[in-house]
């Protein structure tokens, strides 16, 4: 969940790229000569209400989910929640409800219908060009790296911090 006091999804094409190729060039490192995993920077949540609301990080997380998107409907054509047998999430909110529906058909079509679909297929349209430019392994291996379930094998991740409990209102 997306409070409102979030600003709006604004992450620019270098910005996406970046992401993109730190991920991509960890995924190639041979390895025995890899860090356990790579940090995706820190998110910070709150848990209320069956709900986790994101203090802090939604522009990545956006991203990913972005990244999810793309994996979904352009590179498996089959959904990731079949292929590993869990439930990804979900993107809801509170001052732009429109948002959560355009991320599941961002595929489709384009949008210049309000700033936040604009930078959100921009960014979608940056990950459609930067894997265009891959091959299929390519590809596997990203997301290999991305949704790896197994603790002994490098993968991409983020650092969790729960801030439920805390004496502050968020």
């Amino acid at each position: 969940f997306i409070p409102a006091y979030q600003r709006g999804y604004r992450l620019e094409e270098a910005q996406v790229k970046t992401l993109l190729d730190d991920s991509c060039e960890f995924a190639r490192t041979p390895s025995e000569k890899q860090s356990a995993f790579y940090c995706l920077q820190p998110m910070v949540v709150v848990h209320d209400k069956n709900k986790w609301h994101v203090v802090d990080g939604q522009q990545r997380l956006t991203t990913l989910f972005l990244l999810l998107r793309y994996f979904d409907v352009e590179h498996l054509g089959n959904s990731l929640e079949r292929r590993y047998k869990k439930t990804l999430y979900t993107l809801s909110y509170e001052t732009r409800p429109t948002c959560e529906d355009f991320l599941q058909r961002i595929h489709e079509e384009g949008s210049t219908d309000n700033i936040d679909f604009f930078h959100m297929d921009r960014a979608f349209r940056t990950i459609r060009k930067w894997f265009a430019e891959k091959d299929y392994n390519d590809h596997d291996d990203f997301m290999k790296v991305l949704l790896e379930k197994d603790p002994e094998r490098p993968s991409v991740k983020v650092i969790w911090y729960d801030l439920t409990g805390e004496s502050a209102d968020y």
